[in-house]
């Protein structure tokens, strides 16, 4: 969904979901892995998501405008519910701010923060927020129904 101009929404609903895309490899034996990336600065961006109130589950496996060539066969689609994410780790604590792009408006990302302001977490506290997420994911079939875990 294409931005027009409208401005970012950082009223989040409990009950939304962020969605992910999830590569083969993430899933294993019934557990799925997310794999949070260094932070790039000011901001500390554990992952990218799609916010449901302006997405599909499907249209993470877009691909870009700036990479239209680009293919996700074989993902699948991620779901975690905004009232899932880990309340605090260590101090550290998730939110999800929404950050439109010109070709997504629904682009969201998860970042970290400490006493309200953004905040690197370093490889330790990655760790733990990577535990705790791949316990709140759920993974779905393309129509948004649960899906089976297994690749």
């Amino acid at each position: 969904m294409w931005r027009w101009d409208r401005p970012a929404v950082q009223t989040f609903g409990r009950a939304e979901d962020l969605y992910y895309r999830l590569a083969p490899a993430q899933i294993v034996q019934e557990t799925v892995t997310i794999f949070l990336g260094p932070p790039q600065p000011p901001f500390s961006v554990p992952f990218s998501v799609n916010w449901s109130r302006f997405s599909e589950p499907d249209w993470v496996l877009i691909p870009p405008s700036s990479d239209p060539g680009r293919s996700y066969d074989g993902f699948k689609v991620g779901a975690i519910r905004v009232e899932d994410l880990p309340d605090s780790c260590e101090g550290f604590d998730l939110r999800p701010v929404h950050v439109p792009e010109e070709d997504n408006y629904s682009h969201t990302e998860v970042r970290t923060f400490v006493d309200g302001q953004p905040k690197r977490p370093g490889p330790v506290i990655r760790k733990k927020l990577r535990e705790k997420l791949s316990r709140v994911v759920r993974v779905l079939s393309l129509d948004g129904s649960p899906a089976d875990r297994s690749i």
